[in-house]
Formats: C-alpha cells, sequence, structure tokens
C-alpha cells in the first residue's frame, strides 16, 4: 500500500511542475521592453515612409506601396505599440539605460 493518499501525491506532484512554469515568466517580462523596441522599430520605420512619401508629394512610395496602405498600417501598429508601452512596468524597475529608452518611447509617441 501506498503510504500517502492520492491528493497529497498529486499536490506533491504539482509543485515541481508549477516551479517550472514560473521561470519562463521571469523570462517574459525580461523580454517584454526588447518586445516594445521592436514594435517601436516598426512605427518609427513606417512614420519615417509616410513622411518621406508625403514630402515627395506622392501618393505611392517607390517600391510601389499606396500611401493609404502605410497610413492604416502605421495606425494600426502605433495602437499596439500604445497598448505595449501601458503594458512595461514602471520605469523604476527597469535598469537605467532600459527606463532611459522607455521614457524616451514614451515621449516619442
Amino acid at each position: 500500500m501506498n503510504p500517502q493518499p492520492r491528493p497529497v501525491r498529486r499536490y506533491l506532484l504539482s509543485i515541481p511542475f508549477a516551479a517550472a512554469l514560473a521561470l519562463p515568466c521571469a523570462a517574459l517580462h525580461a523580454a517584454s521592453l526588447a518586445q516594445v523596441e521592436a514594435e517601436y522599430l516598426v512605427v518609427r520605420e513606417l512614420r519615417d515612409r509616410i513622411d518621406v512619401t508625403l514630402g515627395r508629394g506622392a501618393q505611392t512610395t517607390p517600391d510601389g506601396q499606396r500611401l493609404q496602405d502605410l497610413l492604416d498600417r502605421y495606425a494600426a501598429r502605433r495602437g499596439t505599440l500604445s497598448s505595449m508601452l501601458g503594458d512595461v512596468e514602471d520605469a523604476a524597475t527597469l535598469a537605467a539605460e532600459d527606463a532611459r529608452a522607455l521614457a524616451l518611447m514614451r515621449a516619442a509617441l
């Protein structure tokens, strides 16, 4: 006969499983600023392409993309970036360089 009842055994087996799930959570949090930075680069590149196209007085980019398509993509990605910036934890928990980058992205948006 087993010395431990089934529910206790199940509980004891769940502890290592829960610990294994917790480890990637810390890595995910650490990567969130990198994800925000990547999204910022996409938004910035779209804005630059829009500005250049407008500066040329054109309705398409040199590679044939319609200005309206760029504007639509920019608006969607900017909204995503805005949400992502709001999801990043308080800058006080970040390293000084990361906090500075976050502040600059928030100010630019």
